[in-house]
């Protein structure tokens, strides 16, 4: 096996846990820094790996770097305000309460206590077809519509000598029937 892959192939791969087990094997087999060079990633890097790995696919998944705490909580005497703001106005939103009441915290705190105490309920609108066309243009007759196009050909530069020399027209008139698609050009 030749381990040689760079940064961007392990951060870029969909399962880099078969990367970093290879990466693990290599470094028990020979040592750290050859397994850092033959992976072309930092001595750390392997190290962390190693540190992490206990025989499971799970140790060697990322982990989140998401905070495990928020360091600027919000104090219960703003968030029962927020909470009495919300039960006498129920159908404002977080910026409004925010902009109009003068509230210190911003409007995704405000949104996050709402949505923890369930005063925020999201509605997700059925979708409605707006105008169908098929059911009207069934009921139509052949011939009963149709589209017509005129279309000035001498802006076209690769045209424009046939159009001069050849006496060709100078315009393109279009007629499409909606019902059947069939188009008459002249």
């Amino acid at each position: 096996m030749c381990p040689i892959l760079s940064y961007n192939m392990i951060r870029n791969s969909k399962s880099p846990e078969h990367i970093r087990l290879a990466m693990v094997q290599v470094a028990r087999d020979k040592d750290i820094k050859p397994a850092a060079r033959a992976f072309r990633v930092s001595v750390r890097t392997v190290r962390k790996w190693m540190r992490r790995y206990d025989g499971t696919w799970a140790s060697l998944r990322d982990r989140s770097r998401a905070p495990h705490r928020r360091l600027q909580r919000i104090s219960a005497q703003l968030e029962a305000r927020i909470l009495a703001l919300k039960h006498r106005l129920p159908t404002w939103g977080a910026e409004r309460l925010k902009r109009d009441f003068a509230l210190s915290c911003s409007a995704k705190a405000i949104a996050r206590v709402c949505r923890q105490h369930g005063l925020i309920r999201s509605r997700r609108r059925k979708y409605r077809v707006k105008g169908d066309l098929r059911a009207i243009k069934q009921k139509w007759h052949l011939f009963q519509q149709i589209n017509m196009d005129t279309k000035d050909l001498s802006d076209i530069p690769e045209y424009w000598p046939a159009m001069t020399r050849e006496n060709r027209p100078r315009c393109q008139n279009t007629a499409r029937d909606v019902v059947s698609g069939l188009t008459f050009i002249s």
